[in-house]
């Protein structure tokens, strides 16, 4: 693990182990290695305390277009979700890593 952590190409982490503290881990131990921005679904921006702890860490906030804000039209919605992937390409670009999850 610290070989992939001390190369310096930019990485998109997947992991697959389905438990809520699994990013949590990973943001403190790979995140204190290298720049890392987590994917984060947007509806937790609605949560006043973990909005202003995922602000912290610059996330890339992706919206759920099957679910969130199901008032909004289906071409806003793709809309908002092309922006999160324009912002996760631009982040690999930039030699970000990115963690996607859960993968």
């Amino acid at each position: 693990m610290d070989d992939l952590l001390h190369d310096k190409n930019t990485k998109v982490l997947m992991p697959t182990h389905v438990a809520s503290i699994d990013p949590l881990i990973m943001m403190a131990y790979v995140g204190s290695q290298m720049k890392l921005r987590p994917v984060i679904q947007a509806s937790f921006r609605k949560n006043t305390f973990l909005r202003s702890l995922f602000n912290a860490i610059h996330p890339i906030w992706i919206h759920n277009i099957a679910s969130d804000e199901t008032s909004l039209s289906t071409s806003i919605k793709k809309n908002f979700y092309q922006e999160s992937l324009q912002e996760i390409y631009g982040s690999l670009m930039r030699q970000e890593s990115v963690m996607l999850y859960p993968a």
